[in-house]
């Protein structure tokens, strides 16, 4: 500034207050808008994916469903095999024995034979190794009411006393 030029400052053109008001609420009013439309199209997106979400989760589930209900056919259809084994009807328990061993199942699982004493055969065991009996058990009054009233038993998932730590 050695040239003796004096700086100026730029100003803006003169715009009235009133069209200053205008000015602002046009872009308020865009804005809000813009909101508006953003917040609609996320809810919009946000349904959808929910809707999606649904509907695979509940082609999961029929999945899942019907998954199961065939594996609980086949174990049915395996048991009603194995009540109707002629070893079994005869009294054999050694051929029912072989004849339970010989059997396909899941792996982690095994099959036992009980009358109202106890365990007569388990395929975790050797033939006539020493298993348990109902009493060894907490629960065995209920159990053999359940078998007494009923006529059979299917026992799921329980503690084995043969292989502690499984169920």
């Amino acid at each position: 500034m050695s040239d003796g030029a004096v700086p100026k400052v730029a100003r803006s053109l003169p715009v009235p207050p009133r069209l200053r008001g205008r000015l602002a609420l046009t872009f308020t009013a865009v804005i809000l808008v813009t909101c508006v439309l953003a917040a609609a199209l996320l809810l919009s997106n946000a349904l959808h994916e929910r809707q999606h979400i649904r509907g695979d989760t509940l082609g999961t589930v029929i999945a899942l469903s019907f998954g199961f209900d065939q594996e609980l056919a086949a174990g049915n259809a395996l048991l009603k095999g194995l009540s109707s084994s002629p070893a079994l009807k005869s009294g054999d328990a050694k051929g029912f024995y072989d004849q339970l061993r010989a059997t396909p199942i899941p792996d982690g699982s095994w099959l036992i034979l009980s009358d109202l004493d106890g365990q007569v055969a388990n395929t975790l065991r050797p033939f006539e190794a020493p298993l348990p009996r109902h009493r060894d058990f907490p629960t065995y009054p209920e159990a053999l009411n359940r078998i007494r009233e009923r006529g059979w038993a299917v026992s799921g998932q329980m503690g084995s006393l043969l292989k502690p730590g499984t169920t």
